[in-house]
């Protein structure tokens, strides 16, 4: 086995490329290099996601709610790609470029769920750190049954295990032999956090590779690397069964292998290594598959902490976790308070049927037979029963969930989301304060939304190159709805039609002829071209194909990722039509009044123009002002005739006496209009007279209408007071007829007392009387 490469002992990009092992064992040892680089980051991201899906259960999980709460403010709506020539004036070629390939786009994003892919993303970027997706471009094949071509397109590439050298030009064919392309899709694909490395780089701009971890079945690596190689790679459990990578996987049927797929930016290449076992060469080699401008088939990742020193992401809840502990353990503390807080105590062992009182109604009493025997000696019958004293224990709950809330104030002022505010807003504010607050509570939030913004518009002009650059003439021409020489001929076309047209002779014949008729035209020899070449002449396909001239002739943009800001949009459209009706109605007394030069009508075309494209009102307004300025170009220049002089006298007499007319037309307007205001005033104090009677009216039915709730409450709460005074005075009545019965019983139960004393002092005088006797007698 050779010799392990050292990165440190590298000094030029020839040193990888000794043999096949030494390029396999460099890409093992960079990815390595990349994963100990962002370890930390990877532990505290892998702990994240745990808490997120309550793996590790906790008494308030705050990062759920906030992921919950922060994904949909920053995407909640499809991206509408915005494709429309860069300049104004640079002609068809550029509209009809940017109309193909904003059809093109549009499909595509109907065609697949590009939601899921953007909300997976979004996600990724507020829980891990980083949210990535890639462009994929899939050719649907048919095979060709004369040619016998094979069933399934393999991808074009070198030779397995080939390497190039620095500068070399690699042939790839656009299209295996014996087949022919039916459909083809250009793709966004979601990629998790765990399954992408970066080449090192403080920017997106230093990096110069990434790679992609794929999990492949025997089948795939075969149709990746050929039958030879396919069978030595070793194949895991599946992508679950590999422990120390990851255990949150889900496990697959099928073994798999594990190969990363390395686009490196600065041989223009992608290279397919397997992860493990097998290290003798790459599995494929493949040169620039895509042909981008930027090489790598993602943007610059989500991140949701942007650091100008580092690309290492930080995982969001890293920021707030020691005040996101601290509201789980105040929150368990409440949570056990709750748990002691019960209406519990001790009572006396003489007070029987105590349990009764479970099953009392209001007003209703039970009898304590043994009560009387707890009365006495100075006692109560409270002095028999003890409750646990709750109170204090109140005082602490309140304190602990006053807590929990300061500490969820503090967690939403650093992640953002009090500056959502929830949609709240103060009903005594005025529009103005809402407008502000609502402009610049939400910084933090609007950059994110921008982030997104231009996280889509990056893959909509990566989507835009493989359209481009990918696409067959047959497919595009399914995208423009149209064929090419239809929607705008080719020059070179029409100047072999030129050359083969014949002339046509005047119709008319020699004096006192009939006119001949037109002879037909004669057809051009057919042009004999490659079938394979048809239509990349066309000045369209030619600047569709050339990136640099796409570049400078196509913007593409993207509408607003947040349903929000269709408001703005709403108020911008509404700006313009005023500025439209102030504009006009400036221009339109000019020109009836003939003040208004004709070869000005061109300027002011121009103008309004440019003051329309500053509302970014969407592409179809946009094609409008361009047939408008295109109008009133063509209206310019149409040839003008020289007008007579007399007739200019005249006409200037003309225009005299009508403006005698106006002038006393509009006098007799003005003075009109006058009249009509004065009636019109009159009619509106009327009116508003007549509103004030009918409001103070409306108003005095109002208060009466009160006045009757209110003695209607009055009666309903006297009865309610009289009803509870009489249950009262019943209560007490029932309280006194107990009281006096138990008096009687101590009155009787003392009046048998002092009988049975008189009656022993009288049983004891009369023994006395008889020991007296007694002993007289024996005396």
């Amino acid at each position: 086995m050779a010799e392990t490469t050292n990165l440190e002992t590298i000094e030029r990009r020839q040193d990888i490329y000794k043999d096949a092992r030494s390029v396999v064992d460099y890409w093992r040892n960079a990815i390595k290099l990349s994963e100990k680089t962002e370890q930390k980051w990877r532990d505290d991201a892998d702990k994240a996601v745990k808490l997120y899906r309550a793996d590790n259960p906790t008494a308030f999980n705050i990062l759920h709610s906030n992921i919950a709460t922060i994904v949909p403010s920053i995407y909640n709506s499809t991206p509408v790609p915005d494709i429309r020539s860069r300049h104004a004036d640079k002609g068809e070629v550029a509209r009809k470029g940017a109309q193909i390939l904003e059809r093109g786009i549009s499909f595509q994003l109907d065609e697949y769920d590009f939601d899921a892919v953007m909300a997976a993303s979004v996600r990724d970027m507020q829980l891990a750190g980083r949210g990535v997706d890639r462009v994929r471009y899939r050719p649907y094949m048919r095979r060709d049954v004369e040619s016998g071509g094979p069933k399934e397109a393999e991808a074009p590439g070198m030779e397995l295990g080939e390497v190039p050298e620095m500068g070399t030009d690699v042939d790839v064919p656009n299209q295996p032999e014996g087949e022919e392309v039916v459909w083809e899709e250009a793709v966004c694909e979601h990629v998790t956090w765990r399954s992408f490395r970066r080449g090192p780089g403080a920017m997106w701009t230093d990096v110069n590779w990434v790679a992609f971890e794929l999990f492949l079945t025997r089948d795939e690596v075969i149709e990746l690397a050929g039958e030879e190689v396919g069978m030595q790679v070793s194949l895991t459990s599946g992508e679950a069964g590999m422990d120390e990578l990851n255990t949150e996987r889900e496990k697959t049927a099928f073994k798999k292998a594990r190969v990363w797929e390395i686009w490196d930016k600065t041989a223009r290449e992608v290279l397919f290594i397997c992860a493990d076992g097998y290290d003798a060469k790459p599995l494929r080699v493949e040169p620039d598959p895509l042909g981008l401008l930027d090489f790598f088939p993602c943007p610059a990742p989500l991140q949701a902490i942007s650091d100008p020193d580092t690309m290492v992401p930080v995982v969001p809840y890293e920021i707030y976790r020691r005040q996101a502990e601290e509201l789980s353990d105040v929150s368990k503390r409440i949570l056990a308070l709750i748990g002691v807080m019960r209406f519990r105590g001790f009572r006396a062992p003489e007070i029987p049927d105590f349990e009764q009182l479970e099953n009392l109604d209001d007003g209703e009493f039970a009898v304590a037979s043994q009560a009387l025997s707890l009365i006495g000696g100075g006692k109560a019958l409270d002095d028999a029963i003890w409750v646990v004293p709750v109170e204090k224990l109140v005082l602490v709950l309140r304190e602990l969930v006053g807590q929990r809330e300061s500490i969820k104030a503090a967690i939403f002022e650093i992640t953002g989301i009090a500056d959502i505010m929830r949609g709240a807003s103060n009903p005594n504010e005025t529009l103005g304060a809402q407008q502000i607050k609502t402009q610049w509570g939400s910084l933090r939030v609007q950059q994110q939304q921008r982030d997104v913004a231009r996280y889509c518009r990056d893959l909509f002009r990566m989507t835009a190159e493989i359209i481009a650059n990918k696409f067959s003439i047959d497919t595009l021409t399914m995208i423009a709805g149209e064929p090419f020489e239809t929607m705008m001929p080719d020059p070179m076309a029409q100047m072999q039609m030129g050359q083969g047209q014949p002339q046509m002779p005047p119709q008319g014949g020699m004096p006192g002829q009939p006119p001949q008729a037109p002879q037909a035209p004669q057809q051009p020899p057919p042009m004999i071209v490659d079938p394979s070449k048809s239509g990349e002449n066309h000045p369209v396909i030619q600047m569709l194909r050339n990136d640099i001239r796409r570049a400078y002739l196509i913007d593409i943009e993207t509408d607003s990722t947040v349903r929000g800001d269709l408001v703005r949009s709403q108020q911008n459209m509404s700006q313009f039509l005023q500025g439209t009706a102030q504009f006009f109605g400036s221009l339109v007394p000019l020109i009836q009044s003939g003040t208004f030069p004709p070869e000005l009508a061109g300027a002011a075309i121009t103008v309004y123009e440019a003051f329309g494209r500053q509302f970014k009102l969407g592409k179809q307004v946009e094609d409008k002002f361009a047939e408008l300025s295109k109008a009133a170009e063509e209206t310019m220049k149409s040839p003008q005739e020289k007008p007579d002089p007399k007739a200019a006298e005249k006409q200037a007499a003309q225009q005299a006496e009508q403006a005698k007319a106006q002038a006393a037309q509009q006098e007799a307007q003005q003075k009109s209009q006058i009249e009509a205001a004065k009636i019109q005033a009159d009619a509106k104090r009327a009116s508003d007279e007549l509103q004030f009677k009918a409001m103070a009216l409306q108003a005095d039915r109002e208060d009466k209408a009160a006045q009757r709730e209110i003695e209607a409450g009055k009666i309903a709460v006297d009865r309610e007071d009289r009803a509870e005074r009489r249950a009262i005075e019943q209560a007490r009545y029932a309280l006194d007829e107990r009281n006096s019965e138990f008096d009687r019983a101590i009155r009787e139960r003392e009046l048998s007392i002092k009988e049975a004393a008189q009656a022993v002092s009288a049983t004891t005088a009369v023994n006395k009387m008889a020991n007296d006797a007694a002993n007289e007698v024996l005396i």
